[in-house]
């Protein structure tokens, strides 16, 4: 799968310790959109989705609301991203993006409420 992935110009990378595959001239971690389903659609499963497009839904919903408690945060991400119910595979991979954000310091945590960091 890697030499094919290769030859058709993609890199195999890590996220969240599952391997996501990646055009080679792109950085994920300045990728700065997400996918939703269009209609009927069903969401993807959410292992499938890497940790970098669900952080992205994070910082949509910050963007437009400033703040919010980090349980808030999870429930509106997984809204966003078509899931009927926050279940417990769903609340994990978000609470990781959530990690990955505070991390890179794109995020601050302060008494369990996420905002944007300051530049």
């Amino acid at each position: 799968m890697q030499d094919l992935a290769g030859r058709a110009g993609y890199k195999e990378r890590l996220s969240g310790g599952v391997g996501f595959y990646w055009p080679e001239e792109m950085d994920p971690e300045k990728y700065a959109t997400f996918r939703i389903p269009n209609g009927a659609d069903l969401p993807r499963a959410i292992e499938d989705i890497s940790l970098e497009e669900i952080a992205n839904v994070a910082i949509y919903i910050l963007t437009d609301h400033l703040s919010a408690p980090r349980e808030e945060l999870v429930r509106g991400m997984s809204r966003v991203l078509r899931y009927s119910r926050t279940g417990r595979l769903v609340h994990e991979r978000c609470q990781e993006a959530i990690e990955l954000l505070h991390k890179r310091n794109s995020i601050e945590i302060q008494d369990d409420i996420v905002t944007v960091a300051s530049t």
